[in-house]
């Protein structure tokens, strides 16, 4: 692809035998999708080829934004690294707009309006507004995502404020550990896997939200999950995976 390209030859200037086989060709895809194909963090990213392989760049990434920095004067100080660049377009957000941003950074998987208004607060004129400026994907079947980076970024920001932090954490375990107990009779119906599919959708942030509550002993919560866990678990054959998240 143009995006695999623009990091062989952007690598080469710095490294000039960089020359991936296969399998690194794979994970440099895997590199320039974890950047949204910007072709500024391609090149951000590939400065680092004569320093680390293509998989620690990957996982480079995937920690902090701050791999994606270069001190080139060729470019304005703006455009020098992604983390700039989110910082202006930061600054250019209202006070919900940012808000909201930080808060459905939480959401593991992806999320739906209704999740978005009770975890995040983020009204439908908002959530438009942060998908009109490219920080919230909207898919075809309908779900919202934040990219990987945007994500991060917003995460960072969240963890500035720990209350607020908390807060969110807590009601984003709370509805979804709620939720789950919602499908539970469902799983027993005629509507089994109608019901088995809504949870696996969902299942990034049923885990997450079952660990938060793990980690803050709210057993109530853990105990309206447990049946819609083992039943989803089982009926998918994923034990090592359920037996993990009992641990």
């Amino acid at each position: 692809s143009a995006a695999v390209r623009l990091f062989i030859q952007t690598a080469q200037r710095v490294a000039p035998g960089f020359h991936p086989d296969e399998a690194e060709q794979r994970t440099i895809a895997r590199i320039c999708r974890s950047v949204g194909g910007m072709p500024l963090g391609i090149e951000l990213a590939a400065s680092w080829a004569g320093v680390f392989t293509c998989q620690e760049i990957a996982d480079q990434i995937t920690r902090s934004l701050d791999l994606l920095e270069t001190t080139s004067e060729d470019l304005p100080q703006r455009h020098r690294s992604l983390r700039a660049i989110f910082d202006s377009t930061w600054q250019l957000l209202s006070a919900q707009e940012q808000q909201a941003l930080t808060r459905l950074s939480v959401f593991r998987g992806g999320f739906d309006w209704e999740t978005a208004v009770n975890v995040a607060g983020a009204t439908m004129p908002v959530l438009a507004s942060l998908i009109e400026k490219c920080l919230v994907q909207r898919g075809p079947e309908g779900r919202y995502q934040l990219h990987e980076l945007v994500q991060q970024y917003g995460a960072e920001k969240l963890a500035a404020s720990p209350e607020e932090a908390q807060a969110v954490q807590d009601r984003h375990s709370a509805y979804y550990c709620a939720w789950l107990g919602t499908r539970e009779a469902l799983l027993h119906s005629a509507r089994r896997e109608e019901a088995l599919a809504g949870i696996e959708i969902a299942l990034g942030n049923a885990v997450a939200a079952w660990q938060w509550a793990a980690s803050q002993g709210q057993a109530g919560r853990l105990d309206r999950a447990l049946e819609p866990f083992n039943i989803v678990y089982l009926a998918r054959l994923r034990h090592r995976e359920g037996r993990a998240l009992c641990q």
